[in-house]
């Protein structure tokens, strides 16, 4: 499908931005979603850090439309289940945020086929052992 970075310079970017992803904005993630894991009364101040990352995400996606450049890829699909993960936890405080970019991205993510293909319902399993 064409996702990994084209230039040696494409994959520096990606490598850095997943490195924020998976680092910085994970461990703000869980102690925002998850709190008392973590000791802590809320998940606020971890939020505001966590969203401080996503208005950059959306000023890049101002200039490219997505993360890995002119079309979906490799960044993209590293980064947006986490980002959904994010805007699930208040997703009414999410929408009302200012990141016009960040949300169309995660629209189009969560509406795509792709999307819909990977996070198919499946009916619960039960043992048939007793």
């Amino acid at each position: 499908h064409g996702w990994l970075p084209a230039t040696p310079e494409a994959k520096v970017k990606a490598d850095a931005l997943i490195a924020i992803n998976d680092g910085e904005f994970k461990a703000n993630l869980d102690r925002y979603k998850y709190p008392q894991r973590f000791g802590l009364d809320n998940g606020l101040k971890h939020r505001g850090l966590a969203a401080a990352w996503l208005a950059e995400l959306d000023a890049q996606l101002q200039i490219s439309g997505f993360l890995s450049g002119k079309s979906w890829g490799w960044t993209d699909a590293s980064v947006a289940p986490f980002v959904r993960q994010f805007a699930r936890t208040d997703r009414a405080w999410f929408d009302a945020q200012s990141w016009v970019h960040v949300s169309q991205w995660l629209v189009a993510f969560e509406t795509s086929n792709a999307f819909a293909a990977v996070m198919h319902k499946h009916s619960l399993w039960v043992s048939q052992q007793a």
